[in-house]
């Protein structure tokens, strides 16, 4: 039960960044446009996320969405890290790719205890 609200917590939370990503008035078209793909990868970016929170949300094809979130999770540490060259900003995806990481183990642990 708490391995289910965990994972929908997650799932939820990157469901509405990612819409967020695509309002004109919200942060992102700023902070995009410092990057060398802007719009498309903001695009792109946000479908990943709404994807991936759809995905994590079925018990059937969690584990993909689990996949598809961390690895925006992981590029968006590489943009901070390399890109913008502030690694302090990578902490926000580093706590969301952990919270992915514990959801994973213990859904896995769950699932083969059974």
């Amino acid at each position: 039960m708490i391995v289910t609200i965990l994972r929908w917590a997650l799932a939820i939370g990157f469901i509405i960044v990612g819409i967020d990503k695509l309002r004109p008035s919200s942060i992102w078209p700023a902070f995009f446009e410092q990057l060398w793909l802007g719009e498309p990868l903001r695009y792109l970016t946000a479908a990943m996320q709404i994807a991936g929170g759809i995905l994590l949300m079925r018990l059937r094809t969690h584990r993909i969405g689990l996949v598809v979130l961390g690895l925006t999770m992981v590029g968006a540490m590489g943009t901070w890290f390399i890109v913008l060259g502030d690694p302090s900003g990578a902490v926000t995806p580093a706590v969301m790719m952990g919270a992915l990481v514990v959801v994973g183990f213990l859904g896995s642990w769950r699932s083969t205890t059974r």
